[in-house]
């Protein structure tokens, strides 16, 4: 939750530490977004950002009432992704939000921004006003473990296609070159996740997605956390392949009837309605927020609403 209201003069921004820890995940769990998980260690995520990222917060007497981050991706066009931007509900309306996206853009220097906003207009409206235009809806998706093998996949799968697990380092290099978008610091996070691995997927020899895959953090199941996917593969059956690939249906530790496969997408990409007619069913959605639209191309990405 962000707000656009004029700023109480009394609140104050500043570069967290891990000392705040328990306050930030207090106010994002009165936002529905807990930091910690009971399959989580420690905080995982909160360490990631301290150590990558740019992490702030507002305090306001002396008591944190808010926080927000952001995570640079690399290339020759870098970017900053607002991780994170909540407010304690009981500081609701004080501008807390607006501060702190401001400390955010005077922290980190760079031209290009995007964000996953929620739904609520009050949040739209705050990264519309800074420049982050709404250009397409991100997709909450949740499958069976293993989806059943489309139809339109022919013979190009799966008899052609093999994946396996391979250093965060191979994953990003080949999405750089591909994307021009450097992941690197966040495949290694997401490779340190619990169950967590990077891996590639290839057909005939030729590698047509990479991505990043672990355990779910409230829950059974698998989250693949973040796809990219080459330039010249068909987008949909990539998907689906990579989908289906060893790495991302093997459960850790072991299968659990209730185990499903969650992931993002977003809204433009054509595999949409074929996963649909898979079994996979929408759960949840945001929106994606970019100065600069071309910046991601919705068909080449499975997106992690945390790093873009």
């Amino acid at each position: 939750m962000i707000d656009g209201a004029m700023p109480d003069p009394g609140i104050q921004v500043r570069p967290a530490t891990r000392d705040d820890f328990e306050s930030i995940d207090r106010i994002a769990g009165a936002n529905g977004e807990p930091t910690t998980a009971p399959r989580w260690p420690g905080y995982l995520y909160l360490d990631h950002l301290l150590a990558e990222a740019t992490l702030l917060v507002a305090e306001r007497d002396g008591a944190i009432i808010g926080y927000a981050g952001a995570a640079v991706v690399g290339g020759p066009r870098p970017a900053a992704h607002v991780t994170d931007l909540f407010v304690d509900p009981e500081a609701y309306g004080q501008g807390a939000g607006g501060r702190l996206l401001r400390g955010l853009f005077e922290a980190v220097d760079v031209a290009d921004w995007t964000t996953s906003s929620s739904a609520d207009p009050r949040a739209l409206t705050l990264y519309a006003r800074s420049g982050m235009q709404p250009v397409w809806p991100i997709l909450y998706l949740e499958a069976p473990l293993t989806l059943p093998v489309p139809d339109t996949a022919a013979e190009w799968w799966p008899g052609r296609a093999k994946s396996g697990e391979v250093g965060p380092g191979d994953t990003s290099a080949l999405e750089l070159t591909w994307s021009g978008r450097d992941f690197a610091a966040h495949y290694r996070h997401w490779a340190s996740r619990p169950g967590g691995v990077a891996f590639r997927v290839e057909v005939d020899g030729r590698a047509v997605a990479v991505g990043a895959v672990r355990d779910g953090r409230m829950g059974p199941g698998r989250v693949l956390d973040h796809l990219a996917i080459a330039p010249d593969a068909d987008p949909r059956l990539a998907l689906v392949t990579a989908l289906r690939s060893t790495p991302v249906r093997t459960p850790s530790p072991q299968p659990d009837p209730a185990a499903r496969l969650r992931f993002t997408l977003g809204g433009p990409h054509p595999a949409v309605a074929l996963l649909l007619a898979l079994g996979c069913r929408i759960t949840d959605h945001d929106t994606f927020c970019t100065t600069a639209p071309e910046l991601v191309d919705p068909a080449r990405v499975v997106p992690d609403p945390s790093f873009g």
